[in-house]
């Protein structure tokens, strides 16, 4: 199975996904695109090959016209430079990740101490939102969780009756499922509640008969996912468009 390849195709079959909820996505042979007015997330443009100039320059007039700010990811797959084209025409470097995956096998033995809750309802997305907002500082409009729900797993994180961080599994085959979105409040942070939402996705995902697993990793995270297991596959540039 190339990994690599189902890394990726799980994060923007979710991206497309959330696109096309909200009516958002566009597409040709060259790149798609998903913006979303009320939502900072997902707003993304991403390539289907190595960037070449002419399809720079066709993404371009989509990406200014856009009604919010893209993100265009670049991933150091194609074993190729042409990364620089997307200097040379003013994006700069917003973030980094790194794509890992796990193989998933026998489950985890730990005691958890966080109840990890389905969000079903409109107060519980407004929750999931908020607390996402606070660990991550951008904005997953609740609107869009209600409408994705079906399809991607939101999770709410408690300690007792405290909401503590947010979690989402998504899965685009039978065999790989995708980690997303775990995050902890930074007042709650520092007290094993991320590894503790972790290794619950990983046993329930092991319960759910998937073979592998795959998220992107924040430098925060990317510790934790080692120690966890994960095996670092690709980078992943995330640029914006900055002509000044």
């Amino acid at each position: 199975m190339d990994l690599i390849k189902e890394n990726k195709d799980n994060l923007t079959a979710l991206w497309k996904l959330a696109g096309k909820k909200a009516n958002a996505f566009h597409t040709n042979n060259k790149f798609d695109l998903v913006s979303v007015n009320y939502s900072e997330w997902p707003n993304r443009l991403w390539f289907h090959e190595a960037i070449t100039e002419e399809s720079l320059n066709t993404a371009m007039s989509n990406f200014i016209d856009a009604p919010s700010k893209l993100i265009v990811p670049y991933w150091n797959i194609y074993k190729s430079k042409t990364e620089q084209l997307l200097v040379n025409q003013g994006f700069k470097v917003q973030f980094g990740q790194v794509g890992m995956s796990l193989k998933l096998e026998k489950p985890f033995d730990f005691q958890p101490h966080l109840k990890l809750k389905i969000v079903e309802h409109e107060s519980s997305a407004e929750l999931w939102s908020k607390l996402f907002k606070s660990a991550f500082n951008y904005l997953i409009h609740p609107k869009l969780l209600m409408l994705c729900k079906e399809e991607i797993n939101f999770f709410i994180a408690y300690a007792k009756d405290q909401p503590v961080g947010t979690a989402a599994l998504f899965s685009n085959n039978k065999k790989v499922v995708g980690i997303h979105s775990v995050g902890v409040i930074p007042e709650m942070r520092r007290k094993g509640y991320a590894e503790d939402i972790m290794l619950q996705l990983l046993n329930l995902s092991i319960e759910s008969k998937y073979e592998y697993t795959t998220l992107q990793a924040s430098v925060m995270g990317k510790g934790l996912y080692l120690k966890l297991g994960f095996v670092e596959q690709f980078e992943i540039r995330n640029y914006v468009y900055n002509p000044n």
